[in-house]
């Protein structure tokens, strides 16, 4: 299960910026000449993790803002076909809104099956792939400490392993590290 940022800090570049100083012509934090922005960058790993994908596999994108939403509604299977819809949706995928980490979170580990409470969920997914440039700015809750617990708690006996890649210097290191951290996940900052 791909979890992916698209709030407009995701239009911002991957190298921060200095901007109008840098180039007055720009708005602040866009990519210049020939540099990548966050979501280009996201874009072109999810398209190579769907292109690995093996025929047959559950996969499906929560997508987040402000907002949050499902590419499908179920999961899909895997085949040639969903793949190139897949990375058709990757591709025009667009940036705009806030930054609902707790509701991005709550859907994916309802999608993946994890009810929380004190019995063996049997989660249908087994790994969460999240990534995000910033910092939570809506949703139940913004605090760190909150997130993790919420997540702890839905988590527990589901184990959904959950790895996080943050993407450029102005995501939430801490919440991003102890995500992967306690949900036997690896972190990546980028």
């Amino acid at each position: 299960l791909f979890v992916l940022d698209l709030s407009g800090s995701m239009q911002f570049s991957m190298v921060p910026k200095n901007n109008p100083n840098d180039d007055p012509g720009r708005p602040y934090d866009l990519p210049g000449q020939g540099e990548m922005s966050r979501l280009e960058a996201a874009k072109r790993d999810l398209a190579k993790a769907v292109g690995g994908l093996r025929d047959g596999a559950l996969f499906n994108f929560v997508l987040f803002a402000t907002d949050v939403w499902t590419w499908s509604d179920e999961l899909a299977t895997m085949t040639p076909e969903m793949r190139k819809q897949a990375s058709d949706f990757i591709a025009a995928s667009d940036a705009v809104g806030a930054t609902n980490i707790y509701g991005a979170l709550e859907r994916a580990l309802a999608l993946a099956g994890a009810k929380g409470g004190a019995t063996w969920s049997a989660p249908v997914i087994d790994t969460i792939y999240f990534l995000t440039d910033g910092r939570a700015t809506v949703g139940l809750s913004t605090s760190t400490d909150e997130i993790l617990s919420f997540v702890r708690e839905r988590n527990r006996n589901a184990g959904i392993v959950i790895h996080t890649i943050g993407l450029s210097d102005a995501h939430d290191a801490v919440l991003m590290r102890r995500l992967a951290e306690e949900n036997g996940g690896t972190y990546v900052g980028r």
